[in-house]
């Protein structure tokens, strides 16, 4: 299994890209907003993963709430395993306040 790298970061950052990664997700971002396809209403999730930087992120672009991105990601991601022949169990865990 090849390497995975876990944020540096867990902040959320918005704004100007800052670096390598945030460059190149945000030329996708315009992409997509240029594209001659694109609805309203549709949204982009960016996951990118780096050897070279050893690290990597996640993009929510055109959503009104990141949770709700997570959760449709979360979704896709029992799909994708679904269709590889395994189950993914995803449970809520409590955070370090015990909310």
């Amino acid at each position: 299994m090849p390497p995975v790298y876990p944020p540096k970061d867990v902040t959320q950052t918005k704004g100007e890209p800052h670096d390598r990664l945030t460059r190149i997700c945000d030329r996708l971002s315009t992409a997509f907003d240029a594209d001659s396809e694109k609805c309203e209403g549709d949204k982009l999730i960016i996951f990118i993963d780096s050897d070279a930087d050893k690290r990597s992120g996640i993009v929510v672009h055109d959503w009104e709430e990141t949770g709700n991105a997570v959760a449709a990601l979360l979704v896709h991601l029992q799909a994708m395993f679904k269709a590889m022949g395994k189950n993914i169990i995803i449970a809520p865990l409590q955070n370090q306040r015990g909310n």
